[in-house]
């Protein structure tokens, strides 16, 4: 729900004083309904009644469809914030990643474990996750150490010593 940047104050005003000439709905862009509204006298003031009774109980829209409200400092801030973070959303999803990048994704895990596994083979002793990383030549530890927990919890590779080494199981 979007609201309107006219205040709802000026709006309320306009429609009490000068509602019969449609003010309130020339400040709101409704020109096309202003200038009925003020060659009819506002359908002799019922029109503006009915207009008045919509903004009071804030169901009162601009031009642009957006309410024109009657809200306290924090509801527009709330409602600025929500709409930021709903544009954010948007934006994260229309730049999430493809189905073939996720796919690429775990082909490359899947090699490092691999290439994991090997290593603890090759070596044959327990192996740190920095040591791991460095005959690996890769250059993110902290996806190496995620892949080791992620073999240890599959109950491919063991913890040796105190946590901090890891060991092909046996």
């Amino acid at each position: 729900m979007t609201y309107s940047d006219k205040k709802w104050s000026t709006t309320l005003l306009l429609c009490i004083f000068f509602g019969m000439f449609g003010a309130h709905r020339f400040y709101t862009g409704h020109i096309t309904v202003g200038i009925i509204q003020l060659f009819t006298f506002g359908v002799s003031g019922i029109w503006t009644l009915v207009d008045m009774v919509m903004i009071i109980s804030g169901k009162f829209k601009d031009s642009n469809d957006a309410l024109v409200k009657n809200m306290s400092l924090a509801e527009k801030y709330r409602n600025k914030i929500y709409e930021q973070t709903e544009s954010l959303l948007e934006l994260q999803l229309k730049d999430a990643p493809s189905d073939e990048f996720v796919e690429n994704k775990k082909k490359i895990d899947t090699k490092l474990k691999k290439d994991i596994k090997n290593l603890l083979l090759q070596k044959g002793i327990k192996i740190t996750v920095s040591d791991i990383t460095a005959h690996l030549k890769h250059k993110h530890r902290d996806k190496i150490k995620e892949l080791c927990e992620e073999l240890y919890n599959d109950g491919e590779i063991s913890f040796a010593g105190n946590s901090r080494y890891f060991i092909l199981k046996e």
